[in-house]
């Protein structure tokens, strides 16, 4: 996409589940996919250098097999 590319020197200052998914496992992932997101995804240019908050929803469907 136009004006955006990954920024890989961002930080994370706090990562936290805001609504737990009723299994610890569950919410451990969540965690980790978002750990193994950071400085892959793209950074608008106007907030890099920027302090700013994201909430970014996961959703896991376990199916009965």
């Amino acid at each position: 996409p136009g004006g955006w590319s990954p920024v890989r020197s961002a930080w994370i200052s706090a990562l936290t589940v805001r609504k737990a998914a009723g299994h610890a496992v569950l919410d451990q992932e969540a965690l980790r996919i978002i750990r193994a997101a950071h400085g892959k995804v793209p950074v608008p240019a106007a907030l890099r250098g920027k302090s700013f908050s994201i909430e970014v929803p996961v959703r896991f469907n376990l199916l009965n097999r």
